[in-house]
């Protein structure tokens, strides 16, 4: 396949190649969510949640009464936070709709509240803090870092001399 063909068909072909297995072993993801964002979900639900898990974890490996009292106050708090987030979320929303508000701004504004997200973009490459945007693009940059990754450089010192060495015994 590639011993009698210039090198840029050779690449071509071995690039088809690779492109066509990913294509069937590799699923691809969907542009879409599984569960409806929630509007009122905050950095303060974020981190009681995150401590209501943690002192589960730690009453599921040691499970005294005093553990599982902690996981329970860290329940109830995390509880309380998320209430408290969703009553004011709620009041921000309703005193947002008055009568000089546009249909179009309305109908987002309901969408929103039903948990239903317009903002549905595939994430960007980022590139030294610049976004690569365009396929062509991003495929360059997955395969110049590839390139820099697999390169034999990169190898110590020691693995290069054994690698050489079997490759001169293979010939």
């Amino acid at each position: 396949m590639v011993c009698d063909n210039p090198i840029d068909t050779a690449v071509h072909q071995i690039t088809e190649t690779l492109i066509a297995a990913a294509e069937d072993s590799i699923t691809k993801t969907k542009n879409n969510f599984r569960r409806k964002r929630k509007v009122w979900w905050n950095s303060d639900c974020r981190e009681a949640y995150k401590n209501q898990r943690k002192a589960w974890g730690r009453f599921r490996r040691y499970p005294t009464s005093a553990n599982f009292i902690l996981y329970k106050q860290a329940k109830a708090y995390s509880r309380r936070i998320q209430r408290r987030s969703q009553r004011e979320s709620w009041k921000r929303y309703v005193s947002s709709l008055n009568s000089t508000i546009s249909s179009k701004k309305l109908r987002e504004k309901v969408k929103k509240a039903s948990g239903i997200f317009i903002d549905r973009n595939i994430n960007i490459l980022y590139q030294n803090g610049i976004p690569v945007t365009s396929l062509q693009d991003i495929a360059s940059c997955i395969a110049s870092t590839l390139s820099q990754t697999s390169n034999s450089n990169t190898y110590p010192s020691s693995f290069q001399n054994n690698k050489n060495l079997a490759e001169k015994q293979k010939n």
